[in-house]
């Protein structure tokens, strides 16, 4: 049955207020997240200090962090299609917590004890003290994997309910890691990033748990076995999309190994234009994908095919076309903004100077990846988790390439490019594989 007018133009309505909420609650947690990385740059600058912390970060939570994106995009278009179901339901959910649960502790075991190996591979040789620190910061924070999976796993859960009250959560590990940094007993040691940083996340846990508990589906019960035949295809699917968040993510890391060969402080001046960066394309995955995905997945769960694949083609070519303006605006104001946030302490006019010209290529992807994320919504919500493999795989070799071509004439400005280049890549290959299930 052919849904009618209405029915799509109520797909649009839910879409974009839920999109709202979530984007006033988002920038409420960014606030927080700017203020954390101002109190970052006052206390340490651009030091070997923060070199290491950002590679620690990068060890401890960049697996979790794919999982987390896993999560999203295999239960939430599932838990959508189960929420009619009774019995079979709540007994999947027990198994489903009983597995999260083992995974986020093997995962923090796992960090642990990889901890000197990921600070070799992450770290320069050359700077024997940010690899001895970077190791043992990563170790002390190794129960962030933890944290991040249930995290991870209780925002699924209310997404798939559009409950998106969720959002403001993410302000809490950056509060607790500024609070830590600026209090008045706090040096330039290492500690008050580690303490504020393991007591943040934990809080975040604990208040979406108390929000998932207080819902009309509570958290359930704990059990290890496997029972339930929803196993059988959901296995498939989570490998499937971890192999391709790998890939992608992968981006992550391999910039920061370049950019640690490059000298000190090249690591801090990179993160410091990521930071940018993901301000405002964290704004985009969080407040269109958590909006999109719910309201995708029904449409995929009705048989509304046709009409999802034309709601998530539309809502591409506006992201994209928002995205190509704001890019073109933070261009111009890239020096002042950068000045705003960091120049103090010891952060530099010449540091400054430094993030503004990374920064300024970082925007060149932002186009490519909001006008994405719609398309991987789509693709997510129908289950066809292959062709995104299939599409990061080709996008991460093109990134290789680019920054080994990129990295010696261009340095920091370089692996920019290469990660505009990839989500370029991304792009074009989402958009075939959409317009082919069109015809």
């Amino acid at each position: 049955m052919t849904p009618n007018t209405t029915a799509i133009h109520s797909h649009h309505k839910r879409i974009a207020a839920g999109a709202l909420l979530i984007g006033v609650l988002t920038l409420v947690a960014k606030l927080f997240v700017a203020g954390r990385e101002v109190a970052i740059a006052w206390r340490y600058g651009v030091s070997s200090t923060v070199d290491a912390y950002q590679l620690a970060i990068t060890a401890t939570t960049w697996v979790p962090m794919i999982l987390a994106g896993v999560m999203t995009s295999v239960l939430v278009p599932r838990l959508v299609s189960l929420q009619r179901r009774g019995e079979d339901r709540q007994r999947f959910m027990a198994e489903l917590n009983g597995s999260v649960l083992v995974l986020g502790i093997a995962l923090t075991a796992l960090t642990w004890l990889a901890a000197p190996y990921a600070a070799t591979l992450l770290a320069s040789p050359a700077n024997p003290k940010t690899l001895q620190l970077t190791a043992e910061l990563t170790a002390e924070m190794a129960p962030i994997a933890l944290l991040m999976i249930m995290s991870g796993y209780f925002s699924a859960r209310l997404q798939s309910r559009e409950r998106y009250g969720y959002s403001v959560t993410e302000a809490v590990p950056a509060f607790a890691i500024a609070l830590f940094v600026v209090a008045s007993w706090a040096g330039a040691d290492t500690w008050p990033l580690v303490v504020g940083t393991l007591v943040g996340y934990i809080l975040q846990v604990a208040v979406l748990g108390g929000l998932v508990e207080r819902g009309d589906r509570p958290l359930g019960r704990v059990r290890l076995r496997h029972r339930s035949d929803e196993w059988k295809t959901l296995r498939g699917s989570f490998l499937l999309m971890i192999l391709g968040q790998l890939l992608i993510a992968t981006s992550i890391p391999t910039d920061q190994a370049f950019a640690a060969r490059l000298g000190e402080g090249a690591v801090a001046t990179l993160g410091y234009a990521n930071r940018i960066i993901g301000l405002f394309s964290g704004i985009g995955t969080i407040v269109v994908a958590r909006a999109l995905l719910p309201v995708l997945s029904e449409a995929v769960a009705d048989g509304h095919l046709v009409l999802g694949q034309r709601h998530a083609s539309q809502w591409a070519l506006l992201l994209g076309g928002a995205a190509t303006v704001g890019s073109a605006v933070v261009w111009v104001i890239a020096p002042d903004l950068v000045r705003i946030m960091f120049e103090r302490g010891a952060f530099t006019a010449e540091a400054s100077a430094e993030v503004t010209t990374v920064l300024r290529f970082g925007l060149l992807q932002l186009p490519f990846y909001f006008a994405g994320i719609a398309l991987v919504q789509w693709i997510s919500a129908s289950g066809r988790y292959g062709a995104l493999f299939a599409i990061a795989f080709v996008a991460l070799v093109v990134k290789i390439v680019m920054n080994l071509l990129l990295i010696h004439p261009f340095g920091l400005a370089g692996l920019m490019a290469a990660t505009a280049t990839m989500y370029a890549v991304s792009f074009l290959g989402q958009l075939a594989f959409v317009m082919r299930k069109n015809d």
